[in-house]
C-alpha cells in the first residue's frame, strides 16, 4: 500500500492519512511517555486498510513493550 498499490484488489487508488490531519488513527503506547502515531493507508476503490508505524526508535520501543504473538 506504501506503494500506491492494493494488496487485495490491485487498484492503484490508495490515500494515507498521516497523524493530525484527515482523522488519522490514534497512538499506539510504548511506554507512559513514548507514543507512536502511526500512518493509515486505505484503498478508496475495495475499503482495505493497513497502518504502518514507519520510526525505528518507536518500533524499537514497542517490541519491547507488546508482547509476541506466538
Amino acid at each position: 500500500m506504501q506503494k500506491g498499490t492494493c494488496p487485495k484488489c490491485g487498484k492503484k487508488d490508495v490515500r494515507v492519512s498521516r497523524p493530525g490531519r484527515n482523522g488519522g488513527q490514534g497512538a499506539l503506547v510504548a511506554s507512559a511517555f513514548s507514543w507512536a502515531r502511526p500512518l493509515t493507508y486505505v484503498c478508496v476503490a475495495c475499503g482495505y486498510v493497513e497502518q504502518w508505524v514507519n520510526d525505528r526508535r518507536f518500533l524499537d520501543k514497542l517490541a519491547e513493550k507488546w508482547d509476541r504473538v506466538r
